[in-house]
């Protein structure tokens, strides 16, 4: 049985078949439609496990960088999504984002950075962008990181917009949850070092996965607010316009760097990829 749909929720006005990009600015066409309760309990088990919202979110894929993307979520406002997604049912849809200071996902990625960077770790100041429960800042200050911050506009006691620039500015699956990549990345910059990166993980979207279909990509998840889903390419326009490159060591590790003044921590991970890094 589905919920009675409310018409307001996602699309208050008519959904046009064709859109404009929100990062490179090129035509943009539905390719999937996905029902908006479905998060990630639901992507686990491989159908639905909760009653259906009976809601409609429309995917568009831009025909020049690849960007997939809705514009479902376009009209709401912090308290929407404070209230509607990241509310205190999130962690149901999400088991990975744990509790307070343990959060699996968090000390995961943190061991991966950890492991490639640490050998730098007295030297490097971090800022971690959409922080949630803040386990990856937590292990990474027990491992001796020069300074760690966090911000979440969506977590007390981390709301507040930091000051300064850093070394390491990191964003971690939050680049999916974005409304505006563009501008996303630009705060990103704004906080990145004249010689500091920015490390970003989301899972970029291929035409495979749009052709099996978006409906069925573990991802594609629009309860746990996963809105934005990138390519290498779409990566690209978004750092160009900061005046940087972007690099894809894989579908879901990327970086964002200035290549006149690349982190002396940094070019031994670029070295292998050597031109093809920019």
């Amino acid at each position: 049985m589905m919920n009675r749909p409310d018409k307001h929720l996602y699309a208050p006005d008519a959904v046009p078949a064709e859109t404009v990009c929100k990062c490179c600015g090129a035509a943009s066409v539905v390719v999937a439609l996905v029902d908006a309760g479905r998060g990630g309990m639901d992507a686990r088990a491989g159908r639905a496990q909760q009653t259906l919202s009976g809601q409609a979110v429309y995917y568009y894929r831009c025909i020049d960088c690849g960007f997939t993307f809705t514009r479902a979520f376009d009209h709401w406002t912090p308290d929407d999504f404070a209230q509607r997604i990241y509310n205190a049912d999130y962690p149901r849809h999400d088991p990975a984002y744990g509790q307070a200071g343990e959060g699996e996902r968090g000390e995961r990625t943190a061991a991966d950075v950890i492991g490639q960077f640490g050998a730098y770790a007295a030297q490097l100041s971090v800022l971690d962008w959409g922080s949630g429960e803040g386990s990856f800042a937590a292990s990474m200050r027990r491992h001796g990181f020069a300074r760690v911050d966090e911000y979440d506009p969506f977590v007390s006691g981390v709301g507040k917009r930091p000051q300064g620039r850093y070394d390491m500015v990191s964003c971690f699956e939050v680049m999916e949850h974005t409304l505006d990549p563009l501008a996303l990345v630009a705060d990103l910059a704004a906080h990145r070092a004249a010689q500091g990166a920015i490390l970003i993980s989301t899972l970029c979207c291929s035409k495979q996965v749009v052709d099996f279909g978006l409906e069925n990509w573990h991802y594609c998840v629009p309860r746990n607010g996963h809105l934005s889903f990138m390519t290498p390419q779409a990566l690209m326009v978004c750092a160009q316009q900061q005046g940087l490159v972007s690099h894809s060591f894989s579908a879901g590790a990327h970086v964002m760097f200035d290549p006149a003044a690349v982190p002396v921590w940094l070019a031994p991970k670029l070295a292998p990829w050597g031109d093809k890094a920019c």
